[in-house]
């Protein structure tokens, strides 16, 4: 069984709240008849648990839960965070490059299909510029992509060697 996934959120002052479903995950108590520590306590520990939750997105519990016995130091997580933010900057840069090529390729296209068409001069400049850095960025893109693949090879790489150290621990080696 998987946990509610995050983020997570404080509703009111002791009242945890996921979004991806809508509904209270958690009430930290502050029934002063039912708790020995007072409410701003209470409010305090909601806090923690919602910035807790919602900064060890994507981390397996078991990993957690070896980071909290010192059986791991954590730093693994944080270097494969650092990896997977490259990588989605990267698709989202590589999917903006593609847009705005593909708008220029159509210009590029319409300019070539109707040569009848007389653009003043400033507009055919800015398009004969336009068209020069089309070739840019799709030399941008290609690098982008080739970068994208050696993190990708990276996160993989360290994902099997992660995988690896696990299968040692859980074997006593």
């Amino acid at each position: 069984m998987n946990h509610t996934p995050e983020p997570w959120s404080i509703d009111g002052q002791t009242y945890i709240w996921a979004e991806s479903i809508k509904d209270y995950v958690a009430i930290t108590n502050s029934d002063p008849e039912c708790s020995r520590i007072g409410y701003d306590e209470h409010c305090e520990n909601a806090r923690r648990i919602v910035a807790c939750v919602n900064a060890c997105a994507g981390v397996p519990n078991e990993f957690l839960e070896k980071i909290a016995k010192k059986e791991m130091d954590g730093s693994e997580f944080f270097e494969l965070g650092k990896i997977t933010a490259q990588r989605e900057n990267l698709q989202k840069t590589n999917e903006n490059l593609k847009t705005y090529i593909s708008l220029w390729d159509k210009t590029d296209e319409y300019v070539r299909k109707h040569p009848s068409v007389k653009l003043g001069q400033s507009v055919n400049d800015a398009a004969l510029r336009l068209l020069t850095e089309r070739d840019s960025l799709e030399s941008q893109r290609d690098e982008l992509l080739s970068e994208l693949e050696k993190v990708k090879k990276e996160r993989d790489d360290y994902r099997h060697r992660l995988s690896w150290a696990n299968s040692l621990d859980r074997h006593g080696a």
